[in-house]
C-alpha cells in the first residue's frame, strides 16, 4: 500500500488500516483523523509481519457523540498511532503525530518483536493515565525489540474537530514515554526524549523519559531532558550506558531497581531529584552526575548524587556540586565498594549527614578525592566529608584489601563555619590510615569520634586503578532463523582508559559448555544445530 490518503476511518479494530496473518509494506501514505472503538485507530497488525515505513500517521485520537444531549468521548483503547500485538513489526521512519490512546498513544506493542527505528513521535498521549503509561512508545511481554534513533517530544497542543461535536476541543498532549514492561532483551539507543509530563499531573510517577520493568534491557546513548524523571529502570541484568540525562523537573535523573551497569552516562541538572538511586546489586562506574538539586532543602529526603542501598560498586565517578537531602554518595543497608571517585562541593540539606558521603552497613573507600563538601545540618555537627554510621565501614586498613589512597580535605560545616572531614556517629573505631588529609600531620578538628588516621600520607595519593566493566550483553541477529550464525556484542568500559585485556567468552549448549569456542565472539549455525 503506497501513496494513498485515509481519513475519516472508523473500526472496532484499526480505524486506518488492519493487518490480521499478512505481510504488508505499507509506506507514503497519510493516515488521520481515524478512530477505533478497541485498538489501532491508526494502523492494527495481529500476527503479522508489516513493514510500516515513511508514512504519516497523525490526529488518530477520538470521537465525540451526542448521547441525548450528553457528549460521551471516546477513544481507543490502546495503540492511537499504531497497535501491534503477536507481530513482527518494521516500523522506520514515519511522523507519528497527536494520537492519542488509553495506552500507547502512539505505538503500543504485546508480545511482538519490533524494530522501532528513525520515527518522529510528538505529542502522542494516553488520555487517561494509570499507574504508569506511554504516550509514546509502550511494550508488554516483547522480547527483541530494538528502539533506535527515534525522536520523541511530548509537549504540544492537539486541536481536533470530532465529527457531529459543534465546536473544536483543545487537548494538552505532554507524554513522550518509552514504556517497556515485563519485556526480555530490549534495546533502547540513540532517542531523543523531550517533554514528557505524564497524564496532567506533573508528579514522578509519571512523565518518565524512559520507563523499563523487565531483564537484559540496553539503554544506551539516549539524550533525555525537560520530562518529570529521566530514567526509571527495574529488572536484572540492564545496563544503562552513556546517555546523556538532563534538567529533569520533578524525579529522579536516573533510578534503577534491580540489578543494573550504570556506565559513562552525563546526570546533571535534574532539578527535583536524586541523580543515580539504586536498589539491588549495580555497578556504576564512570559517570558525571552533577548538580542535581533538590529544592525543598527542609525536606528529610531527596535530592543529592548517588543514593544506593543493596550492593553497589560506585567507582570512577565524577560527583559534584549536588545538593540534597544528602550530597555526594549516600549508601545504606547493604555492601558496598567507593573506589577512586572524585566527590567535590557537594552540599547536604539541614536534617541530614554527609555532604561528600553518608554510609552505613559494610563500606570500603579506597583512593578518591573528599574535598569542598559542606552540611547544613543544625543538628548534626561535622557532616562535611564522610558521615560514619553503624556497620563496618574502612577507609584504610593498611592492608592489600584497602590501602586507604584517599584524598580528604577541606570539607566543612556551615553552622560553626568549622572544618568537617570525618564524622563518627558511633562508639566503633574507624579505620582510615594511609590516606591524604590536606596538611601534614593533619588536624585533629578534622576528626569527629574514634578515627585511626595514623600513619597519614605526606603528600597526594597516585590514582587507583578503577575496576574494567561490561555491559549491554546480546546476541545478533536479533531474531535468528536456522542457517544464522551467532554474534555476541557487549560494550566494554575502562574508566581509566585501560585497553580491553584478558576478556573471557563462554558459550553453553543445552546448559554444557562448548569449550571449542571459547573466546570466540561468534559461532557458526551449525553448533546451534
Amino acid at each position: 500500500m503506497n501513496g494513498f490518503t485515509i481519513t475519516n476511518g472508523y473500526a472496532d479494530y484499526g480505524g486506518g488500516i488492519s493487518c490480521e496473518r499478512s505481510s504488508p509494506t505499507i509506506k507514503n501514505n497519510v493516515i488521520q483523523y481515524c478512530y477505533a472503538t478497541k485498538h489501532g485507530s491508526g494502523v492494527y497488525c495481529y500476527d503479522s509481519s508489516p513493514n510500516i515505513v515513511n508514512n504519516n500517521i497523525s490526529h488518530n485520537n477520538l470521537q465525540v457523540f451526542d448521547n441525548g444531549g450528553s457528549w460521551d468521548w471516546r477513544y481507543a483503547f490502546q495503540g492511537g498511532g499504531i497497535y501491534c500485538y503477536r507481530s513482527c513489526a518494521t516500523i522506520k521512519n514515519n511522523t507519528i503525530e497527536t494520537n492519542l490512546a488509553s495506552e500507547g498513544g502512539g505505538i503500543y506493542c504485546s508480545e511482538s518483536s519490533l524494530n522501532i527505528d528513525g520515527n518522529k513521535i510528538v505529542g502522542s498521549s494516553e488520555f487517561y493515565s494509570g499507574d504508569f503509561g506511554s504516550g509514546g512508545i509502550y511494550c508488554l511481554n516483547c522480547s527483541n525489540t530494538v528502539i533506535n534513533n527515534n525522536i520523541l517530544y511530548g509537549y504540544t497542543i492537539g486541536i481536533i474537530n470530532p465529527p457531529l461535536f459543534p465546536t473544536s476541543v483543545k487537548i494538552y498532549f505532554y507524554a513522550a514515554v518509552i514504556y517497556s514492561k515485563d519485556s526480555l532483551s530490549t534495546i533502547i539507543s540513540g532517542n531523543s526524549i523531550f517533554g514528557s509530563f505524564g497524564g496532567y499531573y506533573p508528579s514522578d510517577t509519571h512523565g518518565i523519559g524512559i520507563l523499563c520493568e523487565g531483564d537484559f534491557i540496553s539503554i544506551i546513548n539516549n539524550n533525555i531532558g525537560n520530562n518529570n524523571t529521566g530514567i526509571s529502570c527495574v529488572g536484572l541484568n540492564n545496563s544503562i550506558i552513556g546517555n546523556n540525562i538532563t534538567g529533569n523537573l520533578f524525579g529522579y535523573g536516573l533510578y534503577c531497581n534491580g540489578s543494573s551497569v550504570i556506565i559513562d552516562n552525563i546526570i546533571s541538572d535534574n532539578n527535583g531529584g536524586i541523580g543515580v538511586s539504586c536498589w539491588g546489586s549495580n555497578i556504576i562506574s564512570g559517570n558525571t552526575v552533577k548538580n542535581n538539586d533538590y529544592m525543598q532543602l527542609e525536606s528529610p529526603s531527596g535530592g543529592g548524587g548517588v543514593s544506593c542501598s543493596g550492593e553497589c560498586i560506585i567507582s570512577g565517578n565524577i560527583i559534584s556540586e549536588n545538593n540534597g537531602s544528602f550530597g555526594g554518595v549516600a549508601c545504606s543497608n547493604g555492601d558496598f565498594k567507593i573506589i577512586s571517585n572524585v566527590i567535590k562541593n557537594n552540599w547536604t540539606g539541614r536534617h541530614t549527614y554527609g555532604g561528600g558521603i553518608s554510609c552505613e552497613g559494610n563500606v570500603i573507600i579506597t583512593g578518591n578525592t573528599i574535598a569542598g563538601n559542606n552540611g547544613l545540618a543544625e543538628y548534626c555537627p561535622g557532616s562535611g566529608g564522610v558521615y560514619c554510621g553503624p556497620g563496618s565501614i574502612d577507609l584504610g586498613d593498611g592492608t592489600s584489601g584497602n590501602p586507604g589512597l584517599n584524598s580528604i580535605h577541606g570539607n566543612g560545616y556551615i553552622y560553626l563555619e568549622s572544618m568537617s572531614d570525618i564524622f563518627v556517629s558511633t562508639n566503633q573505631e574507624i579505620k582510615a590510615e594511609n590516606n591524604w588529609w590536606g596538611q601534614n600531620p593533619p588536624d585533629p578538628l578534622q576528626f569527629f569520634g574514634n578515627v585511626d588516621y595514623d600513619p597519614w600520607l605526606t603528600e597526594p595519593p597516585p590514582p587507583v586503578n578503577v575496576p574494567p566493566v561490561a555491559g549491554a550483553l546480546y546476541m545478533t541477529p536479533r531474531r535468528p532463523i536456522s542457517g544464522n550464525d551467532l554474534t555476541l556484542n557487549y560494550i566494554y568500559f575502562d574508566a581509566d582508559g585501560d585497553q580491553e585485556d584478558g576478556t573471557e567468552i563462554r558459550w553453553y549448549k543445552y546448559g554444557v559448555l562448548q569449550e571449542i569456542y571459547n573466546n570466540s565472539l561468534t559461532i557458526p549455525a551449525m553448533a546451534t544445530l
